[in-house]
């Protein structure tokens, strides 16, 4: 067999897996510029709880970047990340003004 019957189409590509495809793409573009930061903008809007996880903990612990940011609208994503990243700071956008936020007082 050739290796086009053994590869698929991205296009056949759930939510999740989509999303998987598009942030491995941009964390090899940055690990080839080297781009120590980077922003990551609903990476895991369609993926499960565990599965946000992982995501989470791979870039929370990965060499590649010293600086992240992430926006998010899934409260059990930033409860993972600040319970197992306690240095992270958390910023909300209210009334078109960014403001810190004390996670341990919220």
């Amino acid at each position: 067999t050739n290796s086009s019957e053994k590869s698929i189409s991205s296009r056949m590509a759930s939510g999740f897996q989509k999303e998987l495809i598009s942030l491995s793409f941009r964390v090899a573009l940055c690990k080839m510029h080297g781009m120590s930061f980077s922003f990551f903008d609903e990476i895991d809007s369609s993926s499960s709880q565990k599965n946000s996880e992982i995501v989470m903990n791979y870039l929370m612990t990965s060499s590649i970047f010293n600086q992240l940011f992430f926006i998010t609208q899934k409260k059990t994503t930033v409860d993972y990340i600040v319970y197992n990243f306690p240095d992270v700071a958390l910023v909300q956008a209210k009334n078109g003004k960014l403001e810190k936020l004390d996670y341990n007082n919220d």
